[in-house]
């Protein structure tokens, strides 16, 4: 009977560790909107309906990892200044990434990629400008900014050509 009654005690002991365990974080989710100035313009926004407008302060709808065939990874580090990596992809191809180091609730410069519907694939040849000042997140976890990139280009295709891209991006539930 003694018996029994420690593995009682044991399994209570377990069960006990096990709900009271930290809860699995929700994947990481975002969304972006793309204006992609290369070889024409190229409209994309990557999200499950209504886009990001920052200046509306909009968050519009994101889209959670793993779901419906979109893809989303980030990581946003740091405190007053952050650094921040993050890649958000749809079903057709279309994506953009992002990756800076620096930024602060006055923006900073980040390096972007884009690939619209396969289309176009750019590489930010110079730093792209971000802005945060008007966005509502900026921290560890989680950032909302509008970009700026004055110089994109592809080296394989056509090293002379350049464009531009603008728009915004959107990452939360992100590594810390």
């Amino acid at each position: 009977m003694r018996h029994n009654g420690g593995i009682g005690w044991g399994c209570l002991v377990l069960l006990t560790h096990f709900a009271c365990s930290s809860p699995v974080p929700p994947p990481p989710e975002g969304s972006a909107r793309l204006v992609v100035s290369y070889a024409g313009t190229h409209v994309a926004n990557i999200n499950g309906g209504t886009p990001p407008n920052l200046l509306n302060h909009v968050l519009g709808k994101t889209v959670l990892d793993g779901r419906d065939g979109y893809k989303v990874s980030c990581e946003v580090k740091g405190g007053g200044q952050f650094s921040v990596s993050g890649l958000i992809e749809s079903a057709d191809g279309t994506s953009a990434s992002v990756d800076g180091h620096g930024i602060s609730a006055q923006g900073g410069t980040v390096s972007m990629s884009f690939n619209v519907n396969g289309v176009v694939n750019v590489v930010s040849d110079s730093a792209c400008t971000v802005s945060t000042t008007s966005a509502p997140v900026v921290e560890a976890g989680s950032i909302w900014a509008a970009f700026n990139c004055s110089k994109v280009m592809n080296v394989a295709a056509d090293p002379t050509l350049t464009g531009s891209a603008t728009g915004e991006f959107v990452f939360t539930g992100c590594s810390r």
